[in-house]
């Protein structure tokens, strides 16, 4: 407890608090099923309007903080980092709003090298003679 760390990795779940002055981050980074919650304040932390504002779930941060013991009495969470700086390493919108990877058309070269995720019907279970 106490020390400063920086932690990285992927947003699962982001929400404010506080009319916009506090941000609740849950971080993770595959490694675990549970992740890291992060507090991102207005006053203490820079760059939490860049988080707030870096389209959600999926983007990537980097986020310098100090660990300390979490007051949530009624889940399972032991720690939190109070971030002091935060850093957007990838957001999902772009600067004009729009997604980064959207697709306006999809080529036959995409459906000849994703053909594994798209959809296949059901096949019987047995066969009737």
């Amino acid at each position: 407890m106490g020390k400063t760390v920086t932690v990285k990795g992927w947003l699962r779940t982001a929400r404010e608090a506080d009319k916009g002055q506090l941000l609740f981050v849950e971080l993770t980074d595959g490694s675990s099923a549970k992740g890291l919650q992060l507090v991102l304040s207005k006053a203490a932390c820079a760059g939490m309007e860049a988080v707030a504002g870096c389209g959600g779930v999926g983007a990537s941060i980097a986020v310098t903080g100090t660990v300390v013991r979490s007051p949530a009495t009624a889940t399972k969470q032991v720690i939190e980092v109070h971030g002091k700086s935060a850093t957007v390493l990838g957001a999902v919108y772009n600067d004009d709003g729009t997604y980064t990877h959207t697709h306006t058309e999809i080529y036959i070269h995409v459906h000849t090298q994703t053909i594994h995720i798209f959809y296949s019907p059901p096949k019987p279970s047995c066969v009737w003679s």
